[in-house]
């Protein structure tokens, strides 16, 4: 803004100083500079809400062994978790609490608190299958599962040294198995033991075309079943 000329009493012209047109700009970053700072404010107490919040409903629901991360309304579990079906119903009760936008899972599951099994191929073609389940039912469903297969070779099951107890037992387990049976059955020698947090895989692959998917397959099992993945599959030199 320009200016402004006046004349005085005496016949004198004074200048008058105009208002600075920063003025609204300056207002403008005051106004944002005072939004930021309550935002600094209210976001430790609304990170401290949630996740007080959170902690809560877990508890209740018996999920003890999880710890929670809040960043800004995003929720972050880690810690154990007796199961995939723990974990997905932890992460239910966590979405449900105010003000949370997302949540995501990283818990791990507890070792002692799953089956496990240990299978390997012989040279007949049967299976021989030894480790620890929940009861009677899940070692059928299994036995079958592996007889379906293998129709002529059937399966062979060691003795059972140790009981779990049913309710620590996640009841989707025998669903990783199968996807598994689907990866190895077409091995060589295939060996396998699942549970107790990891994946310890071993087998020759005839097909080369069909190695990098099985081993992306093995990768992508371990992954969704929080187990760390020992891989000693092979491929079949030529000839």
């Amino acid at each position: 803004m320009p200016a402004l000329n006046r004349v005085d009493g005496e016949g004198r012209t004074r200048r008058t100083p105009a208002v600075p047109e920063r003025l609204p700009v300056l207002g403008l970053l005051c106004l944002v500079g005072l939004c930021l700072f309550t935002l600094l404010v209210e976001a430790p107490r609304m990170e401290r809400e949630i996740g007080e919040g959170v902690r809560t409903v877990l508890a209740e629901g018996g999920h003890r062994r999880m710890d929670v991360a809040v960043r800004g309304r995003d929720v972050t579990l880690t810690g154990l978790a007796s199961g995939r079906t723990a974990a997905d119903a932890a992460v239910r009760l966590a979405s449900g609490v105010d003000g949370v936008r997302t949540v995501r899972d990283g818990t791990r599951f507890e070792p002692v608190s799953l089956s496990w099994v240990r299978l390997r191929r012989g040279r007949d073609g049967g299976w021989r299958v030894g480790g620890v389940l929940p009861d009677a039912d899940s070692w059928l469903v299994l036995e079958e599962s592996l007889q379906r297969r293998n129709p002529g070779a059937g399966a062979r099951t060691e003795r059972i040294d140790r009981v779990v107890d049913p309710e620590r037992s996640d009841p989707g387990w025998l669903d990783a198995v199968d996807r598994l049976l689907d990866l190895v059955s077409g091995m060589e020698g295939a060996a396998v033991e699942l549970g107790a947090g990891i994946l310890d895989v071993s087998g020759t692959v005839a097909d080369p075309a069909s190695y990098p998917g099985t081993v992306r397959a093995l990768e992508t099992l371990a992954m969704d079943e929080r187990l760390d993945l020992v891989n000693r599959v092979s491929l079949r030199p030529p000839g």
